[in-house]
């Protein structure tokens, strides 16, 4: 019982320790969670503000940079693009992210269950050891009691079995006293 009890603790500092470490690790992802939102902010921000600045000075820019502009707009259109799929992998990566913080705090959960059985499973091992030992104690209580009428009993079997054998000689030698005597009388 005890090494049960041992080993059910074993398992909840187990649990206790692992779910730190999930906490821990949870942490971790909320932490890279506002970092890359706050990336994300800033790159659509400047994306957005470059837009703009295309925008306002495009007639400007055609008529005085007719060639070097549709490349740089290029270059600026592909940039655009990278960034917008840098920015749809940020979002992807933040929705799994959500979704693994989400696993994490629904094992959290489970593992605050499962230490909650395992307590309510050592209260009860614990309760059974207590009963087990109550019953353990009477039981001795009992044999010793037993014990000391045997003793008992086995002393006055002893003292009846003496007495008899002495009321069996003092009949022996009566008897033979008398065989005596009856052949003294007959001769």
């Amino acid at each position: 019982m005890k090494n049960k009890i041992e080993s059910l603790k074993l398992q909840i500092q187990t649990l206790t320790e692992t779910l730190k470490q999930h906490q821990q690790i949870m942490n971790e992802l909320k932490q890279q969670l506002i970092e890359l939102d706050k990336n994300s902010i800033n790159k659509q921000y400047i994306l957005d503000n470059l837009l703009l600045w295309i925008k306002n000075n495009e007639e400007n820019l055609i008529s005085q940079f007719n060639g070097k502009l549709n490349n740089d707009y290029n270059i600026l259109n592909q940039l655009f693009n990278e960034k917008s799929e840098q920015f749809y992998k940020i979002k992807m990566n933040e929705t799994q992210l959500k979704v693994d913080n989400d696993h994490y705090e629904k094992r959290i959960i489970d593992y605050q269950n499962e230490i909650g059985k395992l307590r309510k499973s050592i209260e009860l091992l614990e309760s059974r050891l207590l009963t087990a030992q109550d019953l353990l104690q009477v039981s001795n209580t009992d044999y010793n009691r037993i014990q000391l009428k045997h003793s008992s009993v086995k002393d006055d079997l002893e003292l009846t079995k003496s007495r008899t054998r002495t009321e069996q000689d003092e009949k022996q030698n009566m008897l033979k006293y008398l065989q005596h005597k009856i052949k003294e009388v007959s001769q």
